[in-house]
């Protein structure tokens, strides 16, 4: 009978290997192995002993044929113990796996209900020897937790007492599988395994047993995966660890799968513009707090002139969510050029090319209250301007962090525009008067560097500045007297040419910008 036993163990076994071979290679496949311990409650029942058959008697008539004789009253209690084993597996692409697995019981023999009972059987332990082949099914096979359930059959050598014999044994089961780490896995569960009738030949007869066993099993087991594990986003976060999948490609991530926040400011280090935040203060949603600047790299501009590229209309599609997301921030958005040309020419064009990004950023839905535009120049260099790479990292568009209060700013950008209107009106009459000169000197490139010396505050470099505005003087003077309100607009321009020194101090001292803005005014 024992060598049934393992030639059954033997077929399973066979037949675990030979279909985990035939599997397709992929990442959720793999072998592995584990050791358990078990939590053991033996049962039996429906014991009976049968004695010497009734010879019966064959004189009479009609004759009285021979009968086995048996007594049912025997049952056996058994302590609760522990177990010990261990399983080889292999894990499907699907949601099966098949496992063989081996374990042993050893239960001591408490209590037999029949002092009449074979005293070879009432004492001593019951030890069992199990080799059972599983069928189990995962549930959530991407996740970290993943419960299961199954069946197996096999062969088992149950010892009691003095006697042992072999039988088959079924059992079904249900568990949980928890990813520990990098291929370790926890394995807790529940098994219920039945024996068929187990026969032992006793001094008194022969005892039929049945057996039952409730087994609470703890398992850990290694995992040799064929390929990787999933990993859909490329974290390098396993799919069934990963508690923020979808993270963007090259981001740095913890063990968890989420992307880390140094500073603490609630914005993600891929995403935080400002890395350096101080604990504790309110930020943009990129990670900006007042007093903090970002620089918009790939808002750029065709060449010469304030036209946004399409690549950096695309950059400012984000600033503008960002700003939407952050509604309670003012910011000023500050044009900056390499120190090739005037500074006269360099002061126009980062004017222009700031204004030309708030215009955009307006187009976007973003209130005008909330954005200033101011040109620096070549003032604030962040590289050399000796080299043609640092010369592009001078020509720049920078967003400045004003305040986390846009109503107070909105308010003080109302009386601004007031303050603007009352310097206006005594400018208009020059303006005007410029023009009308223009038009009656006869020299029309007179004209034209007189319209220009008297926005620029400077006749040679706002000769040039309309020169390349418009191509020719002509032009210059059509525009000057087509537009009198950019010319008043310009004149005060010119007459502010102090408020670039203050800007200057202001970013070295450290002080708000818009604020000695307002003061030179």
């Amino acid at each position: 009978m024992r060598n049934r036993s393992f030639a059954v163990a033997i077929t399973f076994a066979i037949a675990l290997f030979s279909g985990a071979a035939s599997a397709q290679n992929n990442a959720d496949n793999g072998w592995y192995i584990g050791g358990y311990l078990y939590g053991v409650e033996l049962r039996g029942s429906d014991e009976k002993l049968q004695v010497p058959a009734d010879p019966g008697n064959s004189m009479t008539f009609p004759p009285v044929p021979a009968t086995p004789a048996y007594r049912d009253s025997f049952h056996s209690q058994y302590d609760k113990d522990m177990g010990f084993g261990g399983v080889l597996g292999y894990d499907f692409a699907g949601v099966t796996r098949l496992e063989l697995a081996v374990r042993q019981f050893e239960n001591d023999i408490e209590e037999f209900s029949d002092s009449q009972a074979p005293p070879d059987v009432i004492t001593g332990e019951a030890k069992s020897t199990a080799v059972i082949g599983n069928l189990w099914f995962d549930f959530n096979r991407d996740a970290r937790w993943r419960p299961y359930i199954g069946f197996g059959v096999g062969a088992a050598n149950i010892e009691k007492g003095d006697f042992d014999e072999d039988t088959f044994v079924k059992q079904v089961g249900l568990g949980v599988n928890v990813d520990l780490a990098k291929n370790w896995i926890l394995d807790i569960g529940y098994r219920y395994m039945d024996a068929d009738e187990v026969e032992y030949d006793t001094s008194r007869g022969e005892l039929e047993t049945e057996y039952t066993t409730n087994v609470l099993a703890f398992g850990l087991k290694y995992a040799f995966n064929s390929g990787p594990a999933p990993d859909e986003d490329g974290d390098g976060v396993p799919d069934a660890n990963d508690k923020c999948p979808g993270t963007p490609p090259g981001r740095v991530v913890n063990a968890d799968g989420c992307e880390l926040d140094s500073d603490g400011d609630g914005v993600v280090n891929g995403d935080d513009a400002c890395p350096n935040t101080e604990p504790g203060v309110e930020v943009m949603s990129n990670g900006c707090a007042v007093g903090q600047n970002t620089v918009l790299r790939g808002v750029n501009f065709e060449f010469d002139s304030a036209t946004l590229t399409y690549e950096a209309e695309q950059i400012l599609n984000g600033v503008a969510a960002t700003l939407k997301s952050s509604p309670n921030f003012v910011v000023e958005l500050q044009g900056h050029t390499d120190s090739y040309g005037s500074d006269a020419y360099n002061l126009n064009l980062s004017d222009r090319r700031a204004a030309s990004v708030r215009r955009y950023l307006i187009g976007k839905g973003i209130a005008a209250e909330r954005m200033f535009s101011t040109g620096y120049g070549e003032s604030a260099p962040v590289a050399g301007n000796d080299t043609a790479q640092g010369r592009a990292e001078n020509r720049r568009v920078e967003l400045h962090t004003i305040s986390d209060d846009a109503q107070a700013r909105i308010k003080a950008a109302a009386e601004e525009y007031q303050r603007r209107n009352n310097y206006r009106e005594p400018v208009r009459p020059k303006a005007k008067a410029v023009t009308y000169s223009a038009d009656t000197s006869g020299d029309e490139e007179e004209a034209a560097a007189e319209a220009a010396a008297a926005t620029s505050g400077d006749e040679d470099d706002a000769m040039e500045d309309a020169m390349e505005a418009v191509g020719d003087a002509e032009e210059a003077m059509e525009a000057a007297a087509a537009d009198l309100e950019d010319a008043a607009d310009d004149m005060i321009e010119a007459a502010e040419e102090v408020k670039e020194e203050a800007k200057g101090s202001a970013k070295e001292s450290g002080a708000d910008p818009y604020d000695d803005y307002l003061e030179d005014y």
